[in-house]
C-alpha cells in the first residue's frame, strides 16, 4: 500500500518538535506501507512574514530528513486561501506516486487535500487534532463551511479524543465514519530514569508547552504565588519549557513578583523526557485542549499532573492515581493551586504511572488506526 500524508503540522528549523506526533507516525507507518509525506507552506504568510516576525515559522527550504529513508517535503505555494494550490500540490504528487490512500493531518490543509482526493477517485482519512475544530468557533463562516465539507467528504475522520469527536458532531454533524485515536507516546524516550528521579532538597513543578492564550498560560504566575505561600516550608522550584506569544509577559510577572523560576525556549524530546523526570508536578492550565499528549509523556516519566478538566484532558489523565482536574470558572487559580499542593503532598509511585501510560505507545496506536482504514476502506 502506498499513502501520500499532508501535514500542517511539521518540524520547524528552529522548533524541531513541533509536528511531533506526525513525525512518530510516519516512523511506524512504515512498518506497513510506503509513505511519502508533505507538508505544504505558504511563501507569503510563513517564508515572507514568519522570518518578518521571527515568531518560530521556519521551515526548511526542500525537505528535512528525519532517517536515513524518512524525509518529509516542504512545497511551497503563492495563492491565497490555500485550498487550490494545496489541491494542485496533492494531484501533482499523486499523478506520480499513484497512492492507494491519502491522509491528512491538521483541518484546514484537508481543504484541498480532500478535493483533490474526491477528483482523483483515491480515499482519503482526515485527522482532526484539537485547534483544527475548537479554534475555528473563532473564525469565520467559510472556515465552518469548509471544515463541514471536509468532514461529509472525508471516507474516515480521526479524532484524538472522545471529547473533540463529540464537539465536532455537535458543530458540523456525524462523518461518513469517524474513530477516536490519541496521539501516543514514544516509550522508548518518554519514561521513568530513575538517576534523573533522585530525591533532591524541595520540590519542582513545572509547566511545558505552548505560550499562548489557548493553554491558560497566562494563570502561572497566580497559581505558581498560590503554591509558594501554602507552602513556605519547603523550597520549590518552578520550571516553564517552551516558547509563544506570552512567554515574555509570563516571565515579567513572576519577576515582578519575586518568584523565582528557571524558562527555557523549546527542547528535543529526549531533554524534555530529563525535565518531566526532574518533575514533581506538571500543570496543565489549558482553556481548551484536543488531547493533550505531554499529559502522558507526564504520567510515562512518573510525574502526575494537574490539568484543566477541559477537552480531552479527562481522557488523557484516565483516572485520579495519573493527576487531578480541575474544573474551570470562580476561584480557579485557587483550586488548581490546591490540587497542585494536594498531589505534593501525596506524592504517586513513578512506575505505577509509567504502567498506565505505556497502552498508548506508538506501535499500538498505529497499529489500531492502520487495521482501522484496511478494514474500513478495503484497502489491502
Amino acid at each position: 500500500m502506498r499513502i501520500l500524508l499532508l501535514t500542517g503540522l511539521a518540524p520547524l528549523l528552529d522548533n524541531r518538535i513541533a509536528g511531533a506526533a506526525v513525525v512518530d507516525r510516519l516512523r511506524h507507518y512504515r512498518n506497513f506501507c510506503e509513505v511519502r509525506a508533505v507538508s505544504p507552506v505558504n511563501i507569503i504568510s510563513s517564508d515572507i512574514l514568519g522570518r518578518f516576525s521571527q515568531r518560530f515559522s521556519r521551515y526548511p527550504p526542500k525537505e528535512l530528513l528525519l532517517e536515513d529513508d524518512l524525509a518529509i517535503e516542504y512545497p511551497r505555494y503563492f495563492l491565497v486561501p490555500r485550498d487550490k494550490p494545496i489541491e494542485r500540490i496533492v494531484r501533482t504528487i499523486s499523478m506520480r506516486l499513484r497512492p492507494n490512500l491519502i491522509i491528512t493531518h491538521w483541518g484546514p490543509t484537508g481543504w484541498g487535500a480532500s478535493s483533490a482526493a474526491t477528483k482523483m477517485g483515491i480515499p482519503h482519512v482526515q485527522f482532526f487534532h484539537g485547534s483544527d475544530i475548537h479554534d475555528l468557533r473563532f473564525k469565520n463562516h467559510r472556515s465552518h463551511e469548509k471544515t463541514r465539507s471536509l468532514i461529509q467528504a472525508s471516507d474516515i475522520c480521526f479524532f484524538v479524543s472522545d471529547g473533540l469527536k463529540k464537539l465536532s458532531e455537535s458543530k458540523y454533524g456525524a462523518a461518513r465514519n469517524s474513530f477516536v485515536s490519541p496521539n501516543g507516546i514514544n516509550t522508548e524516550i518518554f519514561r521513568v530514569l530513575p538517576e534523573q528521579r533522585q530525591r533532591k532538597p524541595g520540590v519542582t513543578i513545572g509547566y511545558i508547552g505552548r505560550f499562548e492564550p489557548i493553554k491558560g498560560v497566562d494563570n502561572l504566575p497566580g497559581v505558581f504565588d498560590r503554591i509558594r505561600k501554602a507552602r513556605n516550608d519547603i523550597p520549590i522550584k518552578f520550571v516553564l519549557v517552551g516558547e509563544g506569544s506570552l512567554r515574555k509577559s509570563v516571565e515579567r510577572q513572576l519577576q515582578s513578583s519575586g518568584i523565582s523560576h528557571v524558562s527555557i525556549g523549546f527542547v528535543d524530546q529526549k531533554r524534555l523526557a530529563e525535565v518531566m523526570n526532574d518533575l514533581d508536578v506538571l500543570l496543565v492550565p489549558s482553556r481548551n485542549e484536543g488531547w493533550g499528549s505531554v499529559i502522558l509523556e507526564s504520567i510515562a516519566c512518573g510525574t502526575p499532573v494537574v490539568a484543566t478538566k477541559v477537552g480531552g484532558t479527562p481522557e488523557a489523565i484516565g483516572n485520579s492515581y495519573n493527576g487531578i482536574l480541575v474544573e474551570p470558572g470562580n476561584s480557579f487559580l485557587d483550586r488548581f493551586a490546591q490540587a497542585a499542593i494536594e498531589l505534593l503532598e501525596n506524592p504517586r509511585e513513578p512506575e505505577i504511572l509509567a504502567q498506565y501510560a505505556s497502552q498508548f505507545s506508538w506501535a499500538n496506536i498505529v497499529g489500531r488506526e492502520m487495521r482501522i482504514m484496511k478494514e474500513t476502506l478495503a484497502i489491502d
